[in-house]
């Protein structure tokens, strides 16, 4: 069997940007992933809240858009989640999962 080493060297100008994109994306995911354990959306930057996995705070002049699907395709999604929460274009009303059916 034989062991193939990467030589920068040698190698093409577009592989070696595709190579370094590639190793700072997977860099960036893995650092990521592994020390997140909750996020704030803040324009102040202040911690989120250890209760929330997502804190969303500091804004007076923002709201949170909702994922908005028609009947149609909210009736789609395969398995929903527990507690999956959309805004119905449809009927134009917020809509959550319980794990049988849709509920306002």
């Amino acid at each position: 069997m034989k062991t193939t080493i990467l030589n920068l060297k040698t190698m093409k100008p577009q592989t070696k940007k595709w190579l370094t994109a590639a190793a700072i994306g997977a860099s960036m995911l893995l650092s990521n992933t592994s020390s997140a354990q909750n996020v704030s959306i803040s324009p102040t930057g202040n911690a989120p809240d250890n209760s929330a996995a997502l804190d969303i705070r500091d804004y007076t002049d923002k709201g949170v858009l909702i994922l908005r699907l028609t009947t149609a395709q909210r009736n789609a999604i395969p398995s929903p989640a527990l507690g999956l929460t959309i805004f119905n274009i449809s009927c134009k009303e917020f809509q959550y999962w319980d794990g049988t059916q849709y509920f306002l």
